[in-house]
């Protein structure tokens, strides 16, 4: 947890079941030498699975040819990684890389066909049940959730399962849920380096080429295992500048020796790529693509890549794009604008909401101060001067339609005062925030008496010294609660003969009248008698008004007979009680 203060650190990719990588990858027929012989005997990847397998998991069917292995390894991966992080986003990673056991039961989650409609084998079953596991609401932790491919090429469009294609459909499907956790956000990384492997990277026919997509009159011989001795009769037609063809290379007979000049350059490659991924978004024609209404959330580059825009910001090479136009650009130019596009579709910022029941009081009176609890509030944490702003942190309150005062924001709490207004009842309070709005209600009345609290439950009150033996202001008072440090301070419990003021908000009109967002240091009473119930004996303060804007105190002794200990507290003013459960500590 190195990390965890770095506000720098905000995602990570699920990894540990294939160490190698964060993909669901491993050696498989496919991907690595088949057959192996390093064991001294010729077996394919998929057999030595099996035969892992059943030695691992002797006498459970359920595991013997087939890829439930993984499935659970990922799963408790996804579920650790949920339980040491938090607040981040977390990456599940894609890699058509699990084994296609012969005759394997191939059982697709039903939201996930589309991602599996080129093969439905059982590397794509296998893989999509992870992610169908990943995606629920309660998995995961208290983090934001995301899905990528690391091969993302030019060539790779709607050919193969897994794809840059699922990810925008999951992301798209998922966009308008709530909560935001239930919302799986997408992203894509290139499979390599542009400007290092440019027309593996970015030529839009397969290169080197493959059974499924070889030029006419390739024969690539046997002893051919590197790029470079491939002919160029093996180079795609694609992968060529502008009116260059494969005639015109023969001379140079292998791809090793054929010029720079004659293939394309890796602006036109990275082009390429950035076609395949904003293609089906809002901004698909800014490469060339299809608009849609996909949205995508981060795309990833190797750093080379970075190196090589810079270095070449002032040595525009020429490209073609989709429609044909040749045109002269940057590679940097074309980053500068994916990183535009990309803000443009990026997934709808997240609202603020206010939690059921997360007005605190839910009744009050003009003047008064609220704590409003909810998620996405304010854009930072702020805390006012003394100065009775209308908009802190990023965020600005309404009540009853007039603006509210803010004394502190943050993104799961603003206090506020709640404006001057005739209005009475349930009525709207709302937040405002750069992202949107977010609403609930409140109801106003004449008298909505609170008790302010050190904790949970204690009062907010002194007891005055008049012998200076106090432990604050110089030793004019003490706080009142437990005796000792149980509230993380020291703290006094009041005794019979005590003079004591104990803070609380909307205990009704006062004389003077005080208005709302106005400075105020004085006494003005209420205009109505306050009452206060100490463990059921009644007291009547001597003084019960505004000491500051919002805060009104009461001023009492403490009777004798109370008991000990944490006794029930209320204030009575108007015919309206203060909120039970408040205590006073008394000895």
């Amino acid at each position: 947890m190195r990390y965890g203060s770095n506000p720098l650190f905000v995602s990570i990719a699920v990894d540990g079941p294939t160490a190698a990588s964060a993909e669901m990858i491993v050696p498989n027929d496919t991907n690595s030498n088949n057959p192996q012989t390093q064991f001294g005997m010729a077996i394919t990847p998929s057999n030595m699975w099996i035969q892992l397998l059943a030695f691992h998991y002797a006498g459970q069917a359920a595991y013997q040819k087939t890829n439930q292995a993984f499935i659970d390894e990922w799963n408790n991966a996804i579920d650790l990684f949920g339980s040491i992080f938090s607040g981040i986003t977390l990456v599940a990673t894609t890699g058509d890389g699990f084994p296609n056991f012969a005759g394997a039961t191939v059982t697709i989650p039903p939201a996930f066909m589309a991602d599996c409609a080129v093969s439905p084998n059982p590397d794509c079953a296998a893989e999509t049940t992870i992610l169908a596991y990943f995606i629920q609401p309660a998995v995961g932790g208290a983090n934001a959730k995301a899905t990528q491919t690391s091969g993302m090429e030019a060539s790779r469009v709607d050919n193969v399962n897994l794809g840059v294609a699922g990810v925008k459909q999951l992301s798209q499907s998922t966009a308008q849920l709530t909560p935001a956790s239930a919302q799986i956000l997408g992203g894509e990384q290139f499979n390599t380096t542009f400007s290092m492997a440019t027309l593996m990277e970015g030529c839009t026919s397969t290169f080197p080429p493959n059974a499924s997509d070889t030029p006419a009159g390739c024969s690539i011989p046997s002893s051919c295992t590197t790029n470079g001795c491939l002919p160029v009769a093996c180079i795609p037609q694609a992968c060529l500048a502008p009116g260059v063809t494969p005639a015109s290379l023969a001379s140079y007979n292998t791809y090793s020796k054929v010029p720079a000049a004659d293939l394309i350059p890796p602006e036109q490659a990275e082009y390429n790529v950035l076609n395949v991924y904003f293609n089906g978004t809002a901004v698909a024609s800014s490469f060339g693509g299809t608009q849609g209404t996909a949205p995508l959330n981060y795309l990833q580059i190797y750093y080379p890549d970075i190196q090589y825009a810079t270095a070449n910001v002032n040595a525009p090479a020429q490209i073609v794009e989709t429609s044909g136009a040749l045109i002269s650009t940057t590679a940097q130019h074309l980053l500068n604008l994916a990183s535009q596009a990309l803000a443009t579709i990026a997934e709808p910022p997240l609202l603020p909401a206010i939690n059921p029941g997360g007005i605190v009081p839910g009744t009050v009176e003009p003047g008064e101060w609220v704590s409003i609890y909810g998620t996405n509030l304010a854009n930072s944490t702020a805390t006012w001067t003394g100065n009775f702003p209308q908009s802190l942190g990023g965020a600005s309150v309404t009540i009853a339609g007039q603006p509210a005062y803010l004394s502190y924001a943050s993104p799961s709490q603003i206090d506020a005062q709640v404006p001057n207004t005739s209005a009475t009842g349930a009525v709207p309070v709302v937040i405002s925030t750069a992202n949107g709005t977010g609403t609930s209600t409140l109801t106003l009345a004449q008298f909505g008496p609170s008790f302010f609290l050190l904790d949970a439950k204690h009062v907010a009150g002194i007891i005055l010294r008049s012998n200076g033996s106090g432990a604050y202001g110089g030793g004019t008072y003490d706080i009142i609660g437990p005796t000792g440090t149980s509230l993380g301070y020291p703290t006094v419990a009041a005794k019979a003969g005590d003079s004591v003021a104990l803070f609380g908000t909307g205990f009704g009109p006062t004389s003077p009248s005080v208005l709302a967002g106005q400075a105020y240091s004085g006494a003005a009473s209420t205009t109505n008698p306050v009452t206060v119930h100490i463990n059921n004996v009644a007291v009547t303060p001597s003084f019960a008004g505004l000491s500051g804007p919002g805060l009104y105190q009461l001023n009492l002794t403490v009777p004798s007979g109370l008991g000990t200990g944490d006794v029930p507290l209320q204030g009575v003013v108007g015919g309206a009680q203060t909120p039970v459960g408040v205590v006073i500590t008394v000895q």
